[in-house]
């Protein structure tokens, strides 16, 4: 889930319960204390799924979860029972830690939550993604999606970080007409926007003009080249890297075009070559996840198809290529 705010998860000192010269709260902020109380509320109200007033310990770990920033790569499942901060709710009834929500945590995780929980704003007009490259907005980040549902959250995962850049191709839409683009090769799903229509991925370019993601290829390259130092990236040492840093690819996809862009056909690849190779996609792009312990699992239904399709006019593509430049040689 996105999140943003303070460090610490409590209020910002120019946030919410500022007051003017006489010391009293405008009447903007009275109505923005009384907002988020209230979605403190109704928080505490939606976790209380047995109605008994109280909040089991696996609610807890939801609530601490989605609240406090120091939560934010732990698995609901990992987080200690004892820790300071769910002991801290301790003899609490429903109302008490509604204030202490209220009192303790900052304004924009609280009402991200509440939306997560489905009690916040909702869109139903979400405009179509287009293809291109996307970069995550959400100053908090986004979480990845096992499938193109708001709440089925890839709880194993680190999330998405803010301006990391996407190429993104494939998007399905989920319910409430949300919008979710497809990291194929992580198979995840990153939503677009929140419930709300707020922006969580914002689109910055054209398939295949992301600087970031050249940046990486580029990387990628001289970590290959770094047992060798001599500027190139044979076979050998590319695959037998990708297999080490479990960096998904498709083999026979990798090959044909290996030798489509080793243009003077040494069997090697210069840097420029490699970058080019890079970015045919018959390699991951996505280097945050380890990609190849995904590879068994298959590709949506929906989108199965116009993947192979892509693979497949990308393939042609590189063979007629490779034979002109076969051609050109003789």
């Amino acid at each position: 889930m996105g999140c943003g705010g303070s460090k610490d998860g409590k209020s910002n000192g120019d946030g919410p319960g500022r007051t003017d010269p006489n010391g009293a709260p405008t009447a903007m902020e009275t109505e923005v204390n009384q907002k988020k109380m209230q979605q403190c509320v109704e928080i505490v109200d939606t976790l209380d799924t047995s109605k008994d007033g109280i909040l089991q310990p696996e609610e807890l770990q939801l609530l601490v979860k989605h609240l406090y920033p120091c939560f934010i790569n732990v698995c609901v499942k990992d987080i200690p029972l004892d820790n300071p901060k769910i002991k801290a709710f301790d003899q609490k009834n429903k109302e008490e830690l509604a204030k202490y929500l209220y009192a303790e945590c900052d304004e924009t995780w609280v009402s991200v939550f509440h939306g997560f929980l489905g009690r916040g704003e909702k869109k139903s007009d979400f405009p179509k993604c287009e293809p291109g490259v996307y970069r995550v907005k959400w100053e908090g980040g986004v979480r990845y999606r096992l499938t193109p549902n708001y709440t089925d959250i890839a709880d194993e995962e680190h999330l998405a970080l803010p301006d990391t850049e996407f190429d993104i191709s494939h998007f399905v839409q989920g319910p409430m007409g949300l919008w979710y683009g497809y990291i194929h090769w992580a198979k995840y799903f990153l939503p677009m926007t929140f419930q709300d229509g707020n922006c969580m991925m914002e689109r910055i370019g054209e398939p295949g003009t992301s600087k970031q993601l050249r940046r990486l290829a580029e990387d990628l390259f001289h970590e290959i080249d770094s047992m060798t130092t001599d500027g190139y990236a044979d076979w050998q040492e590319i695959t037998s890297f990708l297999q080490g840093a479990e960096i998904a690819f498709d083999e026979e996809a990798l090959k044909i075009h290996f030798e489509a862009c080793d243009l003077n056909a040494d069997n090697k690849l210069d840097l420029e070559e490699f970058v080019e190779c890079y970015r045919q996609e018959a390699m991951a792009n996505v280097f945050a996840i380890p990609t190849a312990t995904r590879m068994d699992i298959p590709h949506p239904e929906s989108l199965k198809d116009d993947i192979q399709e892509q693979r497949r006019e990308r393939l042609e593509k590189a063979k007629a290529k490779l034979a002109a430049a076969i051609q050109a040689r003789k």
